[in-house]
């Protein structure tokens, strides 16, 4: 008898290991952006993350230092960029469809355009109906520039001419948006309020509605993977939330720590093209990079 429980139960280890071993849903810290290594002169809380899928490049926002800062597909350092000393905490960043570089500041409270060939810098104030926007967040569709309002918690659609083409409002009842994405031309918004992920058209029409069956403590940015399961960075927990589309928490992950993999004061979640997920950590100076 014991020695028919003694295959049994290694035959259950055996098939446990294998399933562990097999689950391609854990996330594995893959490799890290720093500069603590390559140049001594590493970043102060960075904040923002911009990736350049025809160039395989990161570009890493490093408010404190004033600057943007350029990493390979693989974590190389390139180079890091101030603008001749002209920004002023800036906080993010992305490339529209002129090859201009977008960048929030959040010291002159403006969206900043930065024409690398003819080397200007042009400060932009955004209004809406006779209100200021005050731009917290960027993403792309088809390079057309959305902004995070964190006047009012909207999204903002602008033109070409960074004019307001129109304007996304957070649902009846919301604390606004604290975070959004763009997948597929489609607008994903994070509100805190109803611990809830809206769904828009590139128009503003509400497509869907999410509900999470767990809230965050203090929930500061969205990210959708190529399944679009749903993930969320909790900046207090040091954690990232998984939710399945359908908004039931499938696991959470992550942790407080100084070295590498862990996190101390995490701000941005993101996606790249190649299916990993980044995470700009403010407090450890660098972003996490994992996949699974």
């Amino acid at each position: 008898m014991s020695r028919l429980f003694y295959r049994i139960s290694k035959y259950i280890f055996l098939v446990a290991f294998l399933i562990v071993a097999t689950d391609t849903s854990v996330w594995a810290w893959n490799h890290h952006l720093s500069l603590y290594s390559a140049t001594g002169d590493p970043m102060r809380v960075p904040a923002g993350l911009f990736i350049d899928t025809e160039k395989e490049r990161y570009y890493i926002i490093d408010t404190g230092n004033n600057r943007l800062v350029s990493f390979d597909k693989d974590g190389n350092y390139l180079q890091d960029f101030n603008a001749n000393g002209k920004l002023t905490a800036p906080f993010d960043l992305v490339k529209d469809s002129l090859g201009r570089l977008c960048v929030i500041e959040k010291g002159k409270n403006t969206l900043t355009t930065i024409d690398l060939k003819n080397k200007e810098v042009t400060p932009h104030t955004l209004t809406y109906n006779g209100s200021t926007i005050i731009p917290h967040r960027l993403a792309l569709v088809d390079g057309t520039i959305l902004v995070l309002d964190k006047n009012k918690g909207g999204v903002v659609v602008l033109d070409k001419d960074l004019q307001v083409r129109s304007y996304i409002p957070c649902p009846d009842n919301s604390e606004g948006f604290v975070d959004f994405v763009t997948i597929a031309g489609e607008i994903w918004g994070l509100d805190r309020g109803s611990n809830s992920v809206y769904r828009y058209s590139i128009n503003g029409k509400l497509l869907e509605k999410v509900q999470l069956d767990t809230s965050p403590q203090h929930p500061v940015a969205l990210a959708i993977s190529p399944d679009e399961h749903l993930f969320i960075l909790d900046r207090h927990a040091r954690a990232v939330y998984q939710f399945s589309r359908t908004g039931r928490l499938d696991k959470k992950f992550l942790e407080q720590g100084f070295t590498v993999g862990k996190l101390f004061y995490p701000i941005l979640l993101r996606f790249d093209p190649w299916g990993r997920l980044c995470v700009v950590d403010e407090g450890n100076g660098r972003v996490e990079i994992y996949n699974r």
